[in-house]
């Protein structure tokens, strides 16, 4: 709004407000790294050639009548002319992906309320759009309030934004109660269309407090601080055993891939090509491990245990191996948490040290300046 108003001042009076200019006032709003669909190169070239030097032409080939008359006089540049055709003909390009979501930000950036609940109601990703339209309905009351506005704009704003909040918590709630980790998936589901940004990173750009404080967010934060650690007791205590004795760590336990539904599409992709890398073990070597593993457990009558020699086995097939257990182990945000700690508590012992080993230095030599200056006293008296 600010920023709005700012190159408002600056512009002629016949300027026309783009969605470009739409774009860098959502981007300013939302914050952080966000990048608005309206400022993408993509779509500026397909705005320009719409409501630039190739507007008759665009519009013939999308059936609607030019309603802008061109100013007269009005000069093309070079850079203009040598714009890059595209094919308006594209359905991906010619129309919008999630038209309702572009509607709600609309009705959001208007104050209308109402509108705005309605637009949200239809369409995908409900719960993404609640946080995206709580956040900027909380960043419009913050301007409302540093530009000195009526009151009644910033408090208008903050209640849209209470409004869409709750609607977020009930839908987290709803999804938690069906399938919990289906929720925890949609936590971390990359949004292409919300500049790639997962519904927790939304929620916490929103400083949505009840939101994060929910218990499939918690659990969610949970899980990936322990990384692929399957620790349940005296993690604390394990993790620092694994970092003085690093032989301990073959003994602790690891997560499988299905184990871990928060993971995001990158880091599927990552796991993903790390377990290609890595050798299988010959079919001969996992057939005397299933007949080990069958006599060991044993065959009792009945389909569950039956069920159950067939998870273990699975889960043996599934072991990691010794490379990756290290690499895990120290790429766990809990342990890089101890070992920086453990790093900033030596540095801070042997500042301690110095500090002391300076002091005594300094009063050593005092106590020998003292000395010197009592024998010269003496000397001056005789």
């Amino acid at each position: 709004m600010r920023r709005l108003k700012h190159k408002e001042g600056n512009l002629p009076p016949d300027y026309r407000i783009s969605l470009i200019d739409i774009g860098l006032v959502i981007e300013y709003l939302m914050g952080g790294a966000y990048r608005c669909n309206y400022t993408r190169k993509r779509f500026r070239t397909l705005y320009h050639n719409l409501f630039g030097p190739k507007r008759p032409k665009a519009l013939k080939l999308l059936g609607m009548e030019d309603d802008v008359p061109l100013r007269r006089g009005r000069k093309t540049t070079k850079k203009r002319e040598e714009e890059v055709d595209i094919d308006l003909d594209d359905p991906e390009i010619n129309h919008f992906p999630f038209p309702f979501h572009e509607l709600m930000v609309w009705a959001v950036l208007m104050k209308r309320q109402k509108m705005a609940l309605f637009f949200w109601q239809h369409g995908e990703e409900a719960m993404a759009k609640a946080l995206v339209a709580c956040k900027l309905c909380k960043a419009m009351a913050h301007e409302a309030s540093e530009n000195d506005m009526v009151d009644d704009i910033s408090q208008e704003l903050n209640h849209n934004s209470r409004d869409f909040g709750q609607l977020a918590v009930e839908l987290l709630d709803q999804s938690y109660k069906q399938d919990e980790q289906l929720a925890m998936k949609l936590l971390t589901y990359e949004l292409k269309n919300w500049s790639n940004a997962t519904c927790l990173q939304l929620a916490v750009a929103a400083k949505h407090r009840d939101f994060i404080a929910h218990t499939c967010s918690q659990m969610l934060l949970t899980d990936m601080w322990m990384g692929r650690l399957r620790m349940r007791k005296n993690s604390g205590l394990k993790v620092i055993l694994g970092i003085l004795l690093p032989p301990s760590i073959l003994s602790l336990e690891f997560k499988n891939k299905d184990d871990m539904p928060y993971m995001t599409q990158a880091q599927e992709i990552h796991l993903q090509e790390k377990e290609q890398e890595e050798p299988e073990k010959p079919t001969k070597e996992k057939d005397e491990e299933d007949m080990e593993l069958t006599a060991m457990l044993g065959r009792n009558n009945g389909e569950s245990s039956r069920k159950k020699d067939e998870e273990e086995v699975q889960s043996r097939h599934r072991l990691i191996p010794l490379g990756r257990k290290i690499y895990e182990f120290y790429n766990a945000p809990i342990v890089k948490f101890w070992f920086y700690t453990e790093e900033e508590e030596e540095e801070e012992e042997e500042g301690e040290e110095e500090g002391e080993e300076e002091g005594e230095g300094e009063g050593e030599g005092e106590g020998e300046g003292e000395g010197e200056e009592e024998e010269e006293e003496e000397e001056e008296a005789c």
